[in-house]
């Protein structure tokens, strides 16, 4: 394996493995574009089109504090401007805010004594579970 550049205005570093007559380009960098052939493990977190504001263990997308994050072991939250919206764990999906269908439409249920347990919203009226 070894580095190797061009110098006809293309430059690039290549990793690259040969195996007798057999060459295989494993990763090539290029001052707009990294390609790499097999997995990559990236140790702590990854900004797609900007820098990760997020911490270890996540991918932000577009700004530095939207994206997903894991916090845990079999957690996986997603965040908006820093806030917490949603949590993915094996079994549930939680909402921290409100979760709206449509335009502007907004659905939401309130459960912390059970009020809601036994519901069934049709038609925008909640109606006992027979």
């Amino acid at each position: 394996m070894w580095f190797e550049t061009g110098d006809n205005g293309n430059e690039y570093f290549k990793w690259r493995s040969r195996q007798s007559t057999t060459t295989k380009d494993l990763m090539t960098l290029k001052w707009d574009a990294l390609n790499i052939l097999v997995n990559a493990v990236i140790n702590g977190s990854l900004g797609v089109g900007s820098t990760n504001a997020l911490g270890g263990s996540s991918i932000v997308l577009g700004d530095n504090d939207t994206g997903f994050k894991q916090n845990g072991d079999g957690i996986l939250d997603v965040y908006a401007n820093s806030q917490r919206v949603f949590r993915f764990q094996n079994g549930v999906a939680i909402a921290f805010k409100n979760i709206q269908a449509g335009d502007g439409k907004k659905f939401t249920l309130s459960s912390s004594n059970n009020s809601q347990r036994m519901q069934r919203l049709i038609y925008g009226v909640l109606q006992p579970v027979q």
